[in-house]
């Protein structure tokens, strides 16, 4: 059924036409929405840019040797147990070179003493995206007609790349006895999770909370699993990690950029004293609607003309 798509996508718009009064944003033009989306998550004076660090060593990293998204696969990964082929091949994989690197960078971007604060300034859109990163896939495209709407935040694919080795890696040294070293790389896990949730889209911000839920429940479970391999100093030291005042969570800034989208929504599709733009709104949410499948356009067109 598309209908709860179509009255999300209303509802959207109506909660943000009660912002248009309140929000500065509102006034800008429809074509620059995308750099106030930018302004929000930009990195300010006297931080490091986090991508600049993370994004290289992604670029070097190997594919994974079996499915590791979030989700079913993940889950499946995390019941491998040592002399499964696939935890042999994890194995390998988790131990090169370049795999290695990123952990180390996980490391580097959550040091609790670093003297300046990292932030992933992450652009929409190529504009303002190294080619370099746009190329490897580590970019944020804002696909359709330069609304915030349509971005598809493909990074995040190789997030969970990096999320699931940190996951595997904390299994491969429980059960090598490494008990502190496997802590280590779960704090970091987590760590890098509240990094990400500074970010101002509910995609990136639901990803960094998903990061920080399963490094709490599988630091859980590894420790139950492996109790022979950590000494009670190195837990209490690692529980202190997951306190909440060392994360902050009421700090974290609801995320912006969905107002912003919807902002931009209305001020394409609506005239200032609140009537539609028939065209023009069938036209657009047809585009949003269809994504990268043209054909659906007209059919969308349709029924958005009628919803207007």
């Amino acid at each position: 059924m598309r209908t709860p798509t179509l009255l999300s996508r209303l509802a959207l718009m109506s909660a943000a036409g009660l912002a248009l009064t309140l929000a500065p944003v509102a006034t800008a033009a429809p074509d620059e929405f995308v750099k106030v989306a930018n302004e929000m998550g930009a990195a300010t004076p006297g931080t490091i840019h986090a991508e600049d660090i993370l994004f290289p060593a992604l670029m070097e990293m190997a594919q994974p040797p079996i499915a590791v998204g979030i989700g079913p696969e993940l889950d499946a990964m995390l019941m491998l147990q040592p002399g499964d082929s696939a935890w042999r091949q994890m194995e390998s994989w988790a131990e090169g070179d370049e795999q290695q690197a990123v952990l180390e960078v996980f490391k580097t971007l959550t040091d609790p003493d670093a003297k300046k604060a990292h932030v992933f300034d992450i652009p929409f859109g190529m504009d303002d995206t190294d080619p370099a990163y746009q190329a490897a896939g580590l970019w944020i495209e804002v696909q359709t007609d330069n609304l915030v709407s349509s971005a598809k935040y493909h990074y995040l694919d190789k997030v969970e790349w990096a999320s699931a080795l940190a996951l595997f890696e904390t299994m491969r040294l429980a059960e090598q006895g490494e008990g502190k070293a496997s802590l280590d790389t779960m704090v970091n896990l987590l760590r890098f999770g509240r990094l990400l949730a500074e970010r101002p889209s509910v995609e990136e911000v639901k990803a960094a909370f998903t990061l920080m839920r399963i490094a709490s429940e599988r630091t859980r479970d590894v420790v139950y699993t492996h109790p022979d391999s950590f000494e009670a100093d190195d837990l209490v030291e690692a529980g202190e990690a997951f306190d909440e005042r060392i994360l902050r969570p009421r700090q974290i800034a609801m995320p912006g950029v969905s107002r912003v989208a919807a902002q931009q929504l209305l001020a394409r599709t609506f005239e200032k004293q609140g009537n539609v733009k028939p065209g023009t709104f069938a036209q657009t949410f047809a585009m949003l609607e269809a994504d990268d499948r043209p054909l659906r356009r007209l059919s969308e067109a349709a029924r958005y003309r009628g919803a207007s």
